[in-house]
């Protein structure tokens, strides 16, 4: 698509992805929970699309596959305080990535109330590229964050400032939860 040219023809291109996800955890309720493993693989663009955004030499570029490994623990520090340790590596176009980083979490309830909000803060460190630090809050199924992304080259020499800008981010996520009716079975095979 050629962004001066608006109403020259578009095109749509299907991406395949696929990915399995392994949780284990203490306690079905997410407030309560005290330990909890995820683990998870996935692979993004597995038919590997021909995509083009401008009329160039460029529009026959293939989208290589990725492959993404991640994973994140949830550790209880103290009554209301709990420790998550995280990382996300993957692999694109024979190069890689890993980004290792945790957050501080603290739950905030009041006697009256049944709601409990979740505060958070912590650092991620993508290696050899850049520093993520992150804050924000969670009540019930809303979660709003901000982070701050500060690249190395800004650190380590002040004129390349200009080449990689520090960026922020600010998200809100909202959290659908569909509740499915276990049913006991009654067979014999089972």
């Amino acid at each position: 698509m050629n962004p001066d040219n608006l109403s020259a023809p578009q095109s749509l291109y299907p991406v395949f992805n696929f990915g399995v996800v392994y949780a284990a955890y203490d306690n079905n309720s997410f407030f309560v929970r005290d330990r909890s493993l995820t683990i998870g693989l996935s692979f993004d663009n597995l038919n590997q699309p021909t995509s083009g955004f401008l009329e160039t030499q460029f529009d026959d570029f293939r989208q290589d596959a990725i492959a993404k490994l991640f994973g994140f623990g949830k550790i209880e520090l103290a009554p209301r305080y709990f420790l998550y340790p995280s990382f996300l590596g993957y692999t694109y176009n024979d190069q890689s990535q890993w980004n290792l980083g945790t957050y501080l979490s603290m739950a905030v309830q009041s006697v009256e109330s049944k709601r409990a909000a979740l505060v958070h803060i912590g650092t991620w460190y993508r290696i050899e590229d850049s520093f993520i630090f992150l804050a924000g809050f969670q009540i019930d199924q809303v979660r709003v964050s901000g982070s701050y992304d500060l690249n190395n080259t800004s650190i380590t020499s002040i004129e390349n400032l200009g080449d990689r800008p520090n960026t922020f981010e600010i998200s809100v996520t909202y959290r659908l939860i569909k509740q499915l009716d276990s049913r006991k079975i009654s067979n014999p095979i089972f």
